[in-house]
């Protein structure tokens, strides 16, 4: 059961669970931080002549009248008419003495008011992003979920680590056994590569799923990380044109420039300065690039969006979105090197405890920036949780 009130700062419309009134709230639209409360209206508090109920002022807008409220359902399932009607009397009979209605808290709730769902049908509102906002978000839900993050990373590498495992064993057993056709070897690797880059990004969309999931309050099932076989082949698409795109620029200011220079020159000398020239020039576009594919893979896996239209999406969303999403990476690399040299000092055992607490704050970020650039709302650590 929830409410609708007005955000006090930007006047955006959101949902707050009944339950938690009084408590901090904070808008995904502007971050205002406010606290979400029952207004009694201006006229008088006690029941009228008519038999109808005291109206409620919800964020400055009249949302009751004829003893009835509008109550809006979260996803949380039907609610039951004896709590409905126990809430309410309890309710009324608060406004009625002048003060602000008290209801009970769910000891076994989470934090947040209510677990957000994807609307896989709804807008995206692309919405432009500070640095603040989205390390103070990831920093709030990577301090109360730290563990499940890293649990997910420390699966996700395990897994990797197994897959490449048996990548070398079947690469050794075929460099190694008995002679067969050249050919038939190089596309027997070929395949063995194949299998094992779709196996990463299908673990990558799964860790996309997990981690959409604690940002979005809901119960982390670890079982997530294999879910994304439904999008699997959405996500290979939507790689394969980012390879494509990426290479093509590769090929335009390094490939093509050594490749002529070493046609009119013949010098093998000659081809290391271009090179290295072609790179410094194309280096602008290809950071600006991928950054701009960057969420592709975050729109197949939350909004199951196709190869094409998750790429473009990526594009339209991270406009005016490329230099704080830069930045933001710099910060996380920077992060990454002082864990590594934090691990180095403690006789080396705590690298890798340092880079699996990197690897999940990073995996957060990069969450918490796709939500807040396309407007969905985020379950944040200690506030209620409103949408609009």
């Amino acid at each position: 059961m929830a409410i609708e009130l007005n955000c006090p700062e930007c006047g955006s419309v959101l949902r707050v669970a009944a339950e938690n009134l009084d408590r901090q709230s904070r808008c995904p639209s502007c971050l205002h931080v406010f606290i979400a409360k029952y207004e009694s209206s201006l006229q008088d508090d006690s029941r009228s002549t008519s038999g109808h109920e005291p109206a409620l002022l919800m964020g400055g807008r009249e949302r009751a009248s004829a003893g009835s409220i509008e109550m809006i359902d979260q996803g949380q399932g039907a609610i039951d008419p004896l709590v409905e009607k126990e809430v309410l009397d309890r309710g009324w009979k608060a406004l009625s003495e002048g003060g602000v209605p008290e209801f009970e808290l769910n000891p076994y709730s989470p934090v947040a008011s209510v677990a957000l769902e994807s609307d896989d049908s709804g807008e995206l509102s692309p919405t432009e992003i500070t640095i603040d906002s989205v390390l103070s978000t990831s920093w709030a839900i990577f301090r109360k979920h730290w563990a499940m993050a890293c649990i997910a990373i420390i699966i996700v590498s395990g897994v990797n680590y197994g897959i490449s495992f048996l990548q070398n064993l079947l690469l050794m057993g075929l460099d190694g056994g008995a002679p067969i056709n050249e050919a038939v070897t190089i596309g027997l690797q070929f395949l063995v590569f194949a299998i094992v880059w779709v196996s990463g990004l299908w673990l990558q969309l799964g860790q996309s799923l997990l981690m959409l999931d604690i940002c979005r309050g809901k119960p982390v099932e670890f079982s997530r990380i294999f879910a994304a076989g439904s999008c699997l082949i959405p996500g290979v698409g939507a790689m394969l044109i980012v390879i494509f795109v990426l290479g093509v620029l590769a090929a335009v200011f390094v490939g093509i420039p050594v490749g002529i220079a070493f046609q009119l020159s013949g010098d093998l000398d000659v081809l290391l300065p271009v090179g290295l020239a072609g790179v410094a020039v194309g280096a602008i576009p290809f950071v600006i690039l991928s950054i701009s594919f960057s969420i592709s893979q975050l729109l197949v896996a939350d909004r199951r969006c196709g190869p094409w239209d998750a790429v473009v999406t990526s594009m339209r969303v991270t406009r005016g979105n490329k230099l704080v999403l830069l930045l933001i990476g710099l910060v996380v690399s920077a992060i990454s090197v002082v864990a590594f040299l934090v691990g180095l000092l403690a006789f080396c055992f705590g690298v890798i405890p340092a880079m699996i607490a990197v690897g999940a704050f990073a995996s957060l970020v990069l969450t918490v920036a796709y939500l807040l650039m396309t407007g969905q709302a985020i379950a944040i650590p200690e506030y209620n949780t409103v949408r609009n």
